[in-house]
């Protein structure tokens, strides 16, 4: 498990994501919703969960702490949407300079 402040950082990313709202789809909608940013323990247990623990390892064997962070990004297909993902990527970085 990793020695960063999770709680914290998933705070106040989760409070600098409030005013960032989804791209808009095709159809009716008025209203853009905020984007949806929280704190999970599961990595899953390929890929993703593979490389967050190597991760850990690395950092450990380098810092003896375990500094490290999982960050998953949906797929991001068009301009707006990997405009949006950039944004709240990096409030997460923020967020984490912060703790």
């Amino acid at each position: 498990m990793t020695t960063v402040d999770i709680d914290a950082a998933a705070e106040i990313w989760r409070e600098a994501c409030s005013s960032i709202g989804l791209p808009k789809t095709k159809g009716k909608e008025k209203s853009r919703p905020a984007v949806d940013v929280r704190r999970s323990s599961d990595v899953g247990s390929y890929v993703c969960g593979f490389s967050y623990y190597m991760s850990l390892l690395e950092m450990q064997k380098r810092t003896e702490r375990r500094d490290v962070v999982f960050f998953y990004v949906p797929n991001l297909e068009t301009e707006e949407e990997i405009c949006t993902g950039v944004r709240v990527t990096e409030e997460l970085i923020r967020a984490l300079v912060a703790v």
